[in-house]
């Protein structure tokens, strides 16, 4: 599950560093997919026990249809230009970082403290997950 969290955020960061766009902005996307990183958080943070896992799967999976939409926006409006993958690189590359390290960790948590939470969270983050091919472009 570690990995898997690390890889789904590691994939969050370089698809919409590199991959952003639009009439939309680059940077309008790419702050609603920090926003939506955070909620996620906030949720995994909240876990406590099986019952608390199972209510942040439901927060995690009404989120997955907003990552569809940036996804949507993102494919729409194609790659940024040298300056504008730079300045997207400095803005947000620290925060979405910071995101993925405090959400290793929340799950290492949940993993050691409620390993009978995992499974419930580990569905809703797969679904985000599927998400895979964010900004093919």
């Amino acid at each position: 599950m570690k990995i898997a969290l690390h890889r789904l955020a590691l994939l969050f960061a370089v698809t919409f560093l590199a991959s952003c766009g639009g009439g939309d902005s680059h940077q309008k996307i790419t702050a609603d997919l920090l926003s939506n990183m955070e909620k996620v958080l906030a949720a995994v943070e909240g876990v406590t026990d099986k019952a608390s896992a199972d209510k942040a799967a439901e927060k995690i999976a009404a989120l997955s249809g907003s990552f569809e939409d940036i996804k949507a926006r993102v494919d729409k409006i194609g790659d940024p230009d040298e300056k504008t993958e730079a300045m997207l690189k400095e803005k947000f590359e620290q925060p979405i970082q910071d995101i993925s390290m405090k959400m290793t960790a929340a799950i290492m948590k949940i993993a050691q403290e409620n390993p009978e939470a995992m499974p419930a969270l580990q569905s809703a983050m797969e679904k985000i997950g599927d998400l895979g091919g964010l900004g093919g472009g």
